[in-house]
């Protein structure tokens, strides 16, 4: 019998156990230790102009930035439906209604025609989702909220290390963030970041009390303050030191796992469109974005055939998936009275999948899933 071919997998990076042995003998297991700070100056070295701040997760990182805009009860966040429920729910429960916006169906990112009739007076905020690595329109969203009060704050927890016209994805809003879940390209299990421009000091003292449980501990741990104290809201967003040095470990390792993942990518690429065949959607990347391979996405002709595709996977003992289930329709969405109709994301949902994708698939894996596109007809 054929082994199961993983969906998702994190691979061990070179310097892993090292690490972890390291921390775990200095038995300084908590946040802001060695590797907390190393991971730090590694991705400010990557994303120059931001300060790099370490959270538990990506959600945790959105909800930091739903409190440093301002988000009260009564404001508006615009949020494209087809996403993770974080991208919502970090906003409505600081008392935001939630504006779900459609997709665009070459690239499933937010629909920038349907973004601007969504605008009001009331909108505060609008999150932006780089979906599978690729940017968003922000040309036409800067144009759009040019002369207006609004925050864009850029969801990339899909985009480390790509970029698009030689602008790193993550740089692109006012605040952004990141994740480094075990599904991610660069992972530590659980684990995210929040990146804010270093031009903005004001912004960057207020992060690290919200991300320091509302406490000004960083003045006292730095000798400015006799003790410290609870200054202002927040909550414990901080990174273990554990996981910082399993991810200070696969971030020295992204450029190769990049390069593996565009392999299989650039693979599977090549036996699609060898097909020909009209009962398939491939995205539409536009040569200027340099994705990361985070997931390659297919679109069946109809949800029929997308549950004939998940049988022959089955029976080849391929791990398929489909993927999000639109936000403006789920049970949150109507008990909260955020429910809308975003059609494009709902049609999206219902005929996606997703191939294999990780830096560790062997020669072999590879060729099967080659072997499954080919009968995809």
């Amino acid at each position: 019998m054929l082994s199961t071919i993983q969906f998702s997998r994190s691979t061990k990076s070179k310097n892993e156990e090292a690490y972890l042995k390291r921390v775990m003998d200095s038995r300084h297991l908590h946040g802001d230790g060695e590797f907390t700070f190393r991971v730090k100056a590694l991705l400010e070295s990557m994303y120059e102009n931001y300060e790099v701040l370490l959270t538990t997760s990506c959600t945790d990182a959105l909800e930091m930035t739903a409190i440093l805009s301002g988000i009260k009860p009564g404001d508006e966040v615009i949020v494209p439906s087809f996403t993770f429920p974080s991208s919502a729910s970090a906003f409505a429960s600081r008392g935001a209604k939630i504006v779900f916006c459609d997709i665009s169906p070459t690239n499933f990112n937010i629909c920038t025609e349907s973004l601007e009739a969504l605008i009001t007076n009331k909108t505060k905020a609008i999150v932006t989702v780089n979906y599978a690595g690729i940017a968003c329109d922000y040309g036409r969203i800067n144009s759009i909220v040019d002369g207006r009060s609004i925050t864009i704050i850029e969801d990339n927890a899909q985009g480390i290390y790509a970029s698009c016209k030689d602008k790193k994805l993550g740089t692109f809003g006012d605040l952004s963030t990141m994740s480094f879940h075990n599904t991610k390209n660069i992972s530590c299990g659980e684990g995210g970041a929040i990146f804010i421009p270093k031009d903005n000091q004001t912004l960057i003292s207020k992060a690290k009390i919200i991300r320091e449980k509302g406490t000004n501990r960083e003045l006292f741990i730095s000798g400015k303050v006799d003790k410290y104290t609870w200054v202002d809201i927040g909550s414990s967003f901080l990174m273990s030191d554990i996981n910082a040095a399993v991810l200070l470990a696969s971030l020295e390792d992204v450029e190769i796992k990049t390069f593996r993942r565009l392999q299989v990518w650039n693979q599977y690429l090549k036996a699609a469109k060898a097909l020909g065949s009209t009962s398939l959607q491939l995205p539409l990347y536009m040569n200027d974005f340099d994705h990361n391979a985070h997931i390659f996405p297919i679109l069946a002709e109809n949800e029929l055939k997308r549950t004939k595709y998940f049988k022959i996977a089955n029976d080849m003992n391929i791990s398929i998936a489909s993927h999000y289930e639109p936000l403006s329709i789920s049970p949150a969405a109507i008990a909260n009275g955020f429910s809308s109709s975003c059609p494009i994301s709902e049609d999206v949902s219902k005929r996606m999948f997703r191939l294999p994708l990780h830096d560790g698939m062997t020669s072999e894996d590879i060729s099967r899933v080659v072997d499954y596109i080919g009968m995809l007809t």
